[in-house]
């Protein structure tokens, strides 16, 4: 039984001060009164003790797994900003006086809803494991694909999203409407292009459309995802990983933001819970995602625990025999992986991982500066597993080989600690 605080803290005096209180009284009311107290506390007691108790592992999030371990600096400067809700949806082309920018971007996400968001929602709906679920998300090699993360775990805590891409400058950004931005909103615009037709992000675009000198980095296209997705933004704020392995805005290792908001569900009234999403730009190791590692990351992203992992367009980077304690270390910390092909090689799932097929999978996409021979990348052992006990086709596009030959190819794992 698990020591909380609370309740079963101050039980212990509480009693001390009743068996006092009968020792000096001898009147019956006393007893009763002490007979009636104590039994409360016991009830209280062992429910406190008890709390989880029938829960799945990651089905309930108390207080002190919603965020990651946060700095003095950040908690001072998260208070609630409505000029980042009201840029969010500039950018987002859902207000402002751009007509241009509204309809193209109008129209992009109308194609994104179609092909990726609904079919992805009606997918899980029969999935409490992903669309209920209360485990953080941990997405490395992500890039801004923060739509995908949101739309399969729409009720994480938080998210920890992890790529090279430069995050971007919320000074910057946040003062958009006071000068001439056409030209960073032409550039969100050819990223939302780019993913707009095959949910994928091309690295090479996203690098030159994100560099930009009016809205740079990840962040407005993250702003995007949010608007879009209903979601009300209350502050951002640029943040890194001190030495001591918390979040802070004091200066730090690896550049990132730290993006609060709640979900616009019956309203923007305050009565959804608040939601964290953290950007960092991290260049992964073999040690990354280990406490022991030795990386400035390690101390963050080592100690994340039971959390769901999403890969999706991972370069095969775990593939490599110099990474495999990087996938050794993101299945231990991981409850829950969903991916395609290119993320954790398929020979590493064990007999205590349950893993569903679901699409077509046949052979991998070869890629421009793979680290790896294309035949090193090959699974006959999941081509094999895909022949005899896929799901059925995807109704939504993933994976590298939509790239190939569209939705014929796209392809998903689901692995699940038993």
């Amino acid at each position: 039984m698990k020591h909380v605080s609370g309740a079963s803290a101050t039980s212990p005096s509480l009693l001390n001060r009743l068996i006092l209180f009968l020792r000096y009284s001898a009147a019956p009311e006393a007893i009763l009164f002490l007979f009636s107290l104590s039994l409360s506390s016991a009830v209280l007691l062992f429910a406190s003790g008890c709390s989880g108790a029938g829960q799945k592992p990651g089905g309930a999030v108390d207080s002190a797994s919603r965020d990651l371990p946060v700095s003095e600096s950040v908690l001072a400067g998260e208070g609630e900003d409505p000029v980042w809700n009201r840029t969010a949806r500039t950018i987002a082309g859902l207000e402002g006086g751009d007509s241009s920018h509204r309809q193209t971007m109008d129209r992009l996400w109308s194609r994104i809803e179609s092909q990726n968001i609904r079919p992805i929602e009606s997918w899980i709906s029969d999935k409490s494991y992903l669309k209920e679920s209360t485990r953080p998300v941990f997405y490395p090699l992500s890039g801004a694909d923060f739509i995908n993360a949101h739309t399969f775990f729409p009720r994480a805590p938080y998210y920890v999203l992890v790529a090279t891409e430069p995050p971007g400058n919320p000074a910057e950004v946040r003062s958009m409407e006071q000068r001439s931005t056409s030209k960073g909103l032409a550039s969100v615009r050819a990223v939302i292009t780019n993913i707009s037709g095959e949910n994928y992000f091309q690295s090479r675009k996203m690098s030159q459309t994100m560099n930009n000198p009016e809205l740079s980095g990840v962040l407005p296209v993250l702003l995007v995802w949010l608007a879009r997705k209903d979601q009300q933004v209350l502050s951002v704020q640029a943040v890194s990983i001190s030495q001591d392995g918390k979040i802070t805005t004091a200066g730090g290792a690896h550049p990132g933001l730290r993006i609060r908001f709640r979900s616009n569900e019956n309203g923007p009234s305050g009565s959804q819970p608040i939601q964290t999403l953290y950007y960092f730009k991290i260049f992964l190791g073999p040690g990354s995602v280990n406490p022991a590692g030795g990386k400035p990351e390690s101390p963050i992203l080592g100690n994340l625990s039971e959390v769901n992992t999403i890969m999706k367009a991972a370069v095969y980077l775990l593939h490599n025999g110099k990474y495999a304690p990087l996938a050794k270390s993101i299945m231990e910390r991981s409850q829950l992986i969903l991916q395609d092909d290119s993320g954790v090689p398929f020979r590493m799932f064990d007999d205590t991982w349950t893993v569903d097929l679901y699409g077509n999978y046949t052979r991998p996409v070869a890629l421009k500066g793979m680290l790896d021979p294309y035949d090193h990348l090959k699974q006959p052992g999941l081509a094999a597993e895909f022949s005899k006990r896929s799901e059925g086709p995807l109704p939504f596009p993933y994976s590298y080989g939509i790239l190939r030959s569209g939705m014929k190819e796209s392809m998903l794992m689901l692995a699940r600690k038993k």
